[in-house]
């Protein structure tokens, strides 16, 4: 619990998992917590699990800090439960079965993300839909009606032009849902960046 807590952007939970997974591995192999980081910043070429890992390497070859769990926290980009369970792992001497459960669990929780987006993002696509149709029967095929009407004699002062007075005011509202949509939406409609 160092007082220098770097301020690094959290890394997302498909990376976690590979970062966790192949920690798993590498202590499987016999391979020290400590070299792990580094081995992995390794294989990858570039991204930001290899920018984390030379972090934590970089940590730990320093002589700042001596354990995982330690360089984890100072680098700023895991989650205190990631950063906890390795130190409760280094703790009992399970780090490598714990390693793996938190590999497996970041990747159920990337699924639950995935299938969550795709549960918004189909009746969000809907509504907006919905909405463009909506405005297009206001705007262009109601007035046509409307002109019909007149053309055959009837007043817009009796019960049909107030109905096409009132047709007006969901335009009014369907307008203020659709930006209050789109203002909501891009997170779930668009491919996630994480």
């Amino acid at each position: 619990m160092s007082p220098e807590k770097t301020k690094a952007k959290k890394i997302s939970t498909l990376v976690m998992a590979a970062y966790f997974e192949s920690l798993s591995m590498l202590l499987k192999a016999g391979i020290s917590a400590n070299e792990c980081p580094g081995i992995i910043g390794e294989d990858m070429a570039s991204g930001r699990l290899a920018s984390v890992c030379r972090a934590l390497e970089g940590l730990l070859s320093g002589g700042k800090v001596y354990i995982l769990s330690e360089a984890m926290e100072q680098s700023g980009a895991f989650p205190a439960y990631a950063t906890e369970m390795v130190r409760l792992g280094e703790t009992s001497g399970r780090l490598e079965t714990t390693a793996g459960m938190l590999g497996r669990y970041y990747q159920r929780q990337d699924a639950l993300l995935k299938n969550l987006h795709g549960a918004i993002r189909g009746p969000l696509l809907l509504l907006v839909i919905m909405s463009a149709v909506l405005v297009f029967l206001i705007l262009f095929v109601l007035p046509v009606f409307e002109h019909v009407f007149l053309s055959l004699g009837v007043s817009p002062g009796g019960g049909l032009g107030s109905a096409f007075a009132s047709a007006r005011i969901p335009l009014v509202l369907l307008g203020i849902l659709i930006v209050l949509s789109l203002a909501v939406a891009p997170p779930y409609i668009l491919p996630s960046t994480r």
